[in-house]
């Protein structure tokens, strides 16, 4: 073979490579497993606090992992789909997979719920004026755990958060006036209940980090 040859064999193979990944990319995954290409959050992730195991899928496409709670689907497709069409997205952008964590407790500044894990680090609570004490300690409203998935309270508050953090590939939406607004699409408290009796949960595995 001659060099040009060689060198349009190269080319030819490694746009069928592009073309492979891009029909494989995340916007054509349809049944997206936490960790793999379709969860498209990069940022603000933390340790993997709790597994998780989707039992419903919403009819926009969302995978959730209720733990035994009854929370408002229809309420988190409104939400991922305002958040994402507000950076330009669409679910099928991101196949978000939600794990509604459990234990969460009453936030001591609202009526909101906050996760059972918090960072030792209270810069984020002083930032919104909340000073930690032992009786009301530093805790997340959300996050974004190793693979990727988000895990939130069941009366989904600060969902629109980490929402924006994924559709908008930022590491805090906050700092910026054009992706807070989107968020704010995705923040509200939204009617759950709890299981219909006492199950067994999954206790946290490991402190964030």
């Amino acid at each position: 073979m001659t060099r040009r040859s060689i060198r349009r064999a190269i080319l030819l193979s490694a746009a069928l490579i592009f073309l492979a990944l891009m029909l494989g990319g995340c916007w054509r995954q349809t049944t997206p497993t936490p960790g793999n290409r379709c969860v498209g959050a990069g940022h603000w992730r933390s340790g993997q606090i709790w597994p998780v195991t989707p039992n419903v899928v919403t009819p926009g496409g969302a995978h959730v992992d209720t733990s035994g709670f009854t929370v408002d689907l229809a309420d988190i497709d409104a939400r991922v789909k305002a958040v994402a069409e507000c950076f330009g997205a669409t679910v099928q952008d991101a196949c978000p997979v939600i794990k509604i964590a459990p234990g969460a407790t009453r936030s001591c500044y609202g009526d909101y719920l906050l996760l059972p894990v918090g960072d030792s680090d209270p810069t984020g609570c002083l930032r919104k004026g909340q000073t930690p004490t032992p009786e009301c300690p530093c805790r997340w409203r959300v996050l974004i755990q190793r693979d990727g998935s988000i895990a939130v309270p069941p009366d989904l508050y600060n969902l629109g958060d980490a929402l924006a953090r994924i559709f908008g590939h930022v590491d805090d939406p906050w700092l910026n006036d054009k992706t807070a607004k989107c968020a704010l699409l995705g923040v509200r408290i939204s009617k759950w209940s709890p299981p219909p009796e006492p199950m067994t949960t999954n206790p946290p595995q490991e402190t964030p980090r």
